[in-house]
């Protein structure tokens, strides 16, 4: 069974003048290959919300259906919220009180309960820079915040 490392580096970053450098923490976590896909039709990462978000310290809180909309989730930081919903490719993101509609690239798939979102959508929207790296069993994802 295939397994996708993805190595989230979360950088520090002081100024040029600082009298000394700040130490650089690495977070490695490991995704199962059955908890990760290419989605056929984007291309695109798509992995588990709760799991990725709260490996981030994020809280993912879980919508039910109603009558007016599918079920959804929301994800919280310090810095942001996000508000998705299955079978949708739009986020509604409340970053700073701006809210703002816009477009993942994916729609949110829910495969047994598990809801995926496309990784690089999701890590950008947290804050994080990222860079990808093919390897011959996937590839490994940095991120910088």
């Amino acid at each position: 069974m295939k397994s996708w490392l993805l190595l989230l580096a979360l950088f520090v970053t002081t100024p040029v003048f600082a009298q000394s450098a700040e130490p650089v923490a690495v977070l490695s976590i490991d995704v199962p290959g059955d908890k990760a896909f290419i989605d056929a039709q984007t291309s695109l990462s798509m992995v588990p919300v709760r799991y990725i978000c709260e490996s981030l310290g994020a809280k993912v809180l879980y919508l039910e259906g109603t009558a007016d909309r599918l079920p959804g989730f929301t994800i919280t930081t310090a810095e942001v919220d996000l508000r998705m919903f299955e079978t949708s490719s739009r986020a509604y993101v409340n970053h700073a009180g701006s809210l703002e509609s816009v477009q993942m690239g994916a729609p949110v798939v829910n495969i047994e309960g598990t809801n995926y979102v496309p990784l690089r959508y999701l890590a950008e929207t947290l804050g994080y820079d990222v860079a990808w790296q093919p390897t011959d069993h996937g590839g490994t994802v940095t991120l910088s915040h």
